[in-house]
């Protein structure tokens, strides 16, 4: 986890350096965290739902599919033109290019939803906005992921410079060898409720 807000904002933005290779590289969630969502988080058939940092639209997808009507904030440019691209097929779904910290509008939703994004926000920026943004009885539904970085999608990995980083990834792959590397992720939900 980053440690000042300067090195928040820098990290967070190393996604966007590759933005088709994230998408290919990263595992989409699995069906399990979408069901207790929609339990968890008591989301009405249609219900209307604000994501922050949908990166390519790996979260999307599954709560696109089950008909719900999303608003995506994606500060990444290039995130999110291959969001709009993988998200193309529905009409429910809005991507929109903008810091979620900047961005405004008098909607209310039945739940804001963050799936591996919400850390990269300011915290306090992140729980009061959220709040605000939610109708009564909406849910603030918070998705973390724990992993071994992937080399080029991790961060913390694209933000080492240039010739560093290729000596790190040269060293990585002399260990390897002719293996192959597997990756195990563990997918947290946390869910609350607006009274």
């Amino acid at each position: 986890m980053p440690r000042s807000v300067s090195e928040r904002r820098r990290l967070r933005e190393t996604f966007e350096e590759a933005p088709e290779l994230y998408d290919r590289a990263r595992p989409s969630y699995p069906e399990e965290v979408f069901d207790d969502l929609v339990a968890f988080a008591a989301l009405p058939p249609g219900g209307r739902i604000l994501e922050i940092g949908c990166g390519t639209g790996k979260a999307t997808l599954p709560l696109a599919r089950r008909g719900f009507e999303i608003v995506c904030i994606e500060l990444g440019q290039g995130l999110a033109a291959v969001a709009n691209r993988n998200l193309a097929p529905f009409s429910n779904v809005e991507v929109v290019n903008a810091p979620f910290e900047r961005w405004e509008t008098d909607s209310r939703f039945d739940a804001v939803v963050a799936f591996t994004a919400f850390h990269w926000i300011e915290p306090q920026t992140a729980y009061a906005k959220s709040a605000r943004l939610l109708q009564d009885g909406g849910a603030l539904a918070v998705v973390a992921t724990k992993h071994v970085p992937l080399l080029d999608t991790y961060s913390g990995h694209r933000s080492i410079p240039g010739e560093q980083r290729k000596g790190l990834y040269a060293r990585i792959a002399a260990r390897i060898g002719d293996g192959s590397v597997r990756k195990t992720y563990v997918f947290l939900l946390n869910v609350a409720v607006r009274l």
